[in-house]
């Protein structure tokens, strides 16, 4: 192997990487939406017969999934995930779900929604920041 295919087998693709952390993003708010189907579905109080952040957040999930090419996509995935982590430490529900496992479908669903917000702050915060310093 010639020192020019050493070089390019070392060094990362930007663009690449920047694509798997918007998709991280992505996948972490469609997490974070099925933690909240599960709550509803085995009859967590407090949610609607269809919860709008389910919707929202597929949407969401979707829009960053779909142009994860481009620079402001992350933060999209960011800012909601941000904003729905808020309302999750704000409301009583949660910490009732997380403090009664006997109601293990509530609980799960609670776990797996926080589960994906953790991972779509951490992928919108790494592809943000790579996003943006990059250019």
């Amino acid at each position: 192997m010639n020192s020019t295919q050493t070089t390019q087998a070392t060094i990362p693709n930007q663009p690449s990487l920047l694509i798997t952390n918007h998709k991280t993003t992505a996948i972490g708010l469609w997490l974070a939406g099925f933690g909240i189907f599960v709550q509803a579905a085995t009859g967590a109080a407090g949610y609607p017969r269809i919860p709008p952040g389910i919707i929202i957040l597929a949407v969401v999930g979707l829009v960053v999934y779909l142009t994860a090419g481009r620079r402001w996509a992350s933060l999209i995935g960011l800012l909601l995930a941000g904003f729905i982590s808020v309302g999750v430490f704000t409301t009583h529900g949660t910490g009732y779900r997380l403090n009664h496992p006997e109601a293990i479908g509530p609980f799960i669903g609670t776990l797996v929604q926080l589960f994906g917000l953790i991972v779509a702050l951490v992928g919108g915060v790494v592809s943000t920041i790579k996003s943006y310093s990059a250019r």
